[in-house]
């Protein structure tokens, strides 16, 4: 690769209201550009000052052109976008960048997806210099070695490949960000107290807990998660029979530690610690689904200085908004379970998605 001229010009000399003139700042390069920087895609900084651009006549960035971040706070050092969607804007490569034209025509998106994968930031780590803040010299990215398949169709299916993977993992994004916002904030606010009545399991001493056992023993940083608790069956029959314990439907609470945590009780044989996990026993005037829902969005009176807690009384005060009718209370909790089953849905599809693309990084370009 040939290496052009970067400018130095600093985000003060820069402006999204003035000038016609686009310049690429590292900054952008680290946080919000991709391998593929499209130009008629990203919004980008322009110079205030036109005359600069005399300096740098020839070294105005074209397509395919590569822009390398020279400085970075860790090893994101070496970190580049490829130029794409040029027609007549005239851009230019910012502060602390190192812009470089291939000498070889290739694919359009190969460099941009090859020079970010792992295989080839494992040559960069050994130039890397500092300790605060890295960098890496334009004479160190003149030693880096660059893997490709002479054929520039096959080079044209691999960054065909990741940009559809890219696109693909974007759709699922936006569709999760969209779910989320309907999730969050379909509520508003009525007093738990006028519902129900605040209860807690018997107290089960230490001793009566093993690491092995019958029967899981939840304590208020465990519900929702694995137990690291158990109790005999013997304890667990005879306080279920003798105390409270919560119904199939109902949703505990951790009041201490891990405050507002929550679990839906589902009929198991478990039994839950005294004091810090508690759940509201209802009359029959709110759908318990509805009722799990409210959690999520309620905002808990929590008292304490240093250890906080969330006590009954403060429970009981506490407010949620509530449909009259049971039915439509039904309904809603139904519509906030599909979604929240929809949400989950393409979160694991995300993670899915990069797993694939990690992968493929990794080992495409052996």
């Amino acid at each position: 690769m040939d290496n052009l001229q970067n400018n130095t010009l600093s985000r003060a000399d820069l402006s999204y209201e003035k000038g016609k003139i686009k310049n690429i700042h590292y900054g952008d390069i680290l946080i919000k550009f991709g391998e593929i920087l499209n130009i008629k895609k990203e919004q980008l900084p322009n110079i205030v000052n036109e005359d600069v651009v005399k300096k740098y006549k020839t070294s105005i960035l074209q397509n395919g052109d590569i822009v390398f971040v020279d400085t970075a706070e860790d090893e994101t050092v070496g970190k580049c976008s490829e130029i794409a969607g040029l027609t007549d804007e005239i851009v230019l490569s910012g502060l602390h960048t190192i812009p470089c034209r291939p000498k070889l025509k290739f694919a359009d998106g190969y460099l941009g997806y090859y020079l970010n994968s792992e295989i080839f930031h494992q040559q960069l780590l050994p130039f890397m210099q500092g300790i605060k803040v890295t960098s890496i010299s334009k004479a160190a990215m003149k030693k880096m070695n660059i893997i490709y398949p002479k054929s520039v169709e096959e080079q044209a299916k691999i960054g065909g490949y990741f940009y559809n993977l890219d696109n693909l993992i974007t759709f699922h994004h936006r569709k999760l960000n969209i779910l989320n916002k309907i999730y969050r904030y379909a509520w508003e606010q009525r007093k738990l107290g006028e519902l129900g009545t605040v209860q807690t399991c018997k107290r089960i001493f230490k001793e009566q807990t093993s690491e092995q056992g019958d029967i899981p023993f939840f304590k208020n940083g465990t519900i929702g998660l694995e137990p690291d608790s158990y109790i005999s069956r013997e304890v667990y029959e005879e306080f279920r029979r003798l105390y409270p314990y919560p119904e199939v439907g109902d949703t505990l609470i951790s009041v201490v530690g891990s405050i507002g945590r929550t679990a839906e009780y589902t009929g198991k044989d478990e039994y839950f610690q005294d004091s810090n996990v508690v759940w509201l026993k209802t009359d029959g005037s709110i759908n318990k689904k509805f009722l799990k829902i409210s959690y999520q969005v309620i905002k808990w009176l929590i008292e304490g200085s240093t250890v906080k807690h969330l006590y009954n009384d403060n429970i009981l005060r506490s407010e949620i908004v509530m449909p009259v009718s049971q039915i439509e209370q039904a309904k809603i909790a139904e519509f906030f379970e599909e979604l929240a089953q929809l949400i989950t849905l393409h979160q694991q599809k995300c993670k899915q998605l990069q797993i694939i693309r990690k992968f493929m990084l990794k080992n495409m370009f052996l």
